[in-house]
């Protein structure tokens, strides 16, 4: 009996234990068959899809995870940023791009054209890599804060290299418009993998340039790292001061500027310094502008260093009319006070807004006995909105600014500025306010 009972506790046990076997056995091939949290994290780390995460050091100062995992070869290339300009010291290509308004993209692709004008356009080219180890449609998004109008840029990308001569050969791809000042325009482009790339951006109106834009690439890396950042900027020539108890002198002489974006010569009567160069000589621009070196009228203002203008003062950079147009007696016109060597030479702007905002009335005033470059103001109507104020040594500085396209200093009757030049190592530009409400606000620039 009791052989009998130790058998069937034997066999009951090893039924149990084959039970509990299959068991297992089933739940770990269910297992199996799924993702478990193992396979999942190698995955990640993998380099399909995501790019893999760096390891975390130990406390003991290795890294966990396979030796070097982290960088193994990239399933996607990184990408490119570059901050540009285009002025006359740039390379020249033959013609520009036709904007066609169609952006190119990978998924459909548009065909370039020449615009015809057979002119010597202005451009920079930026070099990029696919290092992906696959294809890859390469995205391009270029922008600008100031340059519009007359200054639009346009971009296309080449392959495998570009040809200034000819800028139809291996044009691969084209923004289709020009970017607009906070509109930017965006492309893309298939490129091989180990293919390099030229992303090109050329002035649409010849010799006009654009002070400032981006490129941004997504999809390649750019050839040698990113760009070297800018100098620093040159050290100011000036102090900027503000004062009050200023009024407008009027002009009695007219110069003839009687434009819609137009300049005229004046002759000073007294010789004039500017950044340490003395002009008997000068132009003033109906957009706001009195130029020592250069004849240019912009009316699309930008920050300083303006890229197009010489040895400049800027007493009201904006766009502005002085033909007449509403019949208020617009124009440039001067006159002179005093005797030397304390004469006074006063050149007063009466414009009107291009956009219909009103009037402009401001001048500026030059003193013989001294180097102060000032600025009275009258009405006003769109004030510091969009203006810019200032002074510069060259389209790439030094500068001394007082408003910078809309943001900066006051400008409004009673509130005048002016430049003074610093004195030996030590030079200052001051501004000076000038609190009377029924006088104007007057500006002054100063060379040593």
């Amino acid at each position: 009996m009791v052989s009998t009972r130790r058998r069937l506790a034997l066999l009951g046990a090893c039924i149990a234990s084959l039970l509990l076997a299959a068991a297992f056995l089933g739940s770990s091939g269910s297992a199996s068959a799924g993702p478990n949290r193992a396979g999942d994290r190698s995955t990640s780390r993998s380099d399909a899809g995501v790019p893999a995460r760096p390891a975390t050091p130990s406390t003991s100062g290795r890294q966990q995870g396979a030796p070097g995992h982290a960088r193994a070869a990239r399933t996607a290339p990184e990408n490119a940023h570059f901050e540009g300009a285009i002025d006359n010291s740039d390379p020249t290509q033959t013609d520009r791009l036709f904007r066609s308004g169609i952006n190119s993209t990978c998924a459909a692709p548009t065909s370039g054209a020449v615009f015809g004008d057979g002119a010597a356009h202005h451009y920079d080219l930026y070099e990029v890599v696919n290092n992906s180890g696959s294809p890859s449609c390469v995205e391009v998004n270029v922008g600008t804060d100031v340059c519009t109008g007359t200054n639009f840029i346009f971009s296309a990308a080449y392959n495998p290299t570009f040809n200034p001569a000819n800028i139809l050969e291996n044009w691969q791809a084209d923004s289709g418009s020009s970017p607009d000042i906070g509109i930017p325009q965006i492309y893309s482009f298939n490129l091989a993998a180990s293919a390099h790339a030229f992303i090109n951006v050329h002035e649409v109106t010849a010799g006009a340039g654009c002070p400032h834009y981006t490129v941004d690439v997504n999809g390649a890396d750019p050839v040698g790292g990113p760009p070297p950042p800018p100098p620093p900027p040159p050290p100011s020539f000036y102090t900027i001061t503000t004062e009050t108890g200023q009024s407008i002198t009027p002009g009695v002489d007219d110069t003839g500027n009687h434009f819609d974006d137009g300049t005229t010569p004046i002759t000073l009567p007294f010789p004039v310094s500017i950044y340490g160069q003395s002009y008997t000589q000068a132009v003033v621009d109906s957009n706001g502008t009195l130029q020592f070196t250069g004849d240019n009228t912009t009316f699309t203002n930008t920050c300083l260093p303006g890229s197009l203008y010489g040895r400049t003062f800027f007493p009201y950079w904006d766009d502005q009319r002085t033909d007449n147009f509403s019949g208020t007696g617009e124009g440039i016109f001067t006159t002179t006070t005093g005797s030397a060597p304390n004469r006074v030479f006063y050149i007063e702007w009466r414009t009107e807004y291009y956009d219909g905002g009103g009037t402009a009335n401001y001048e500026v005033v030059l003193n013989e006995n001294d180097q102060v470059l000032k600025t009275i103001y009258g009405q006003m109507d769109e004030g510091n909105t969009s203006s810019t104020e200032g002074a510069q040594d060259s389209g790439t500085g030094p500068v001394d600014q007082y408003g910078c396209n809309g943001a900066g200093g006051s400008i409004a009757p009673a509130w005048p500025w002016s430049t003074r030049p610093m004195v030996g190592r030590h030079r200052r530009l001051r501004l000076r306010r000038h609190h009377r409400r029924e006088s104007s606000t007057t500006s002054t620039t100063t060379n040593p």
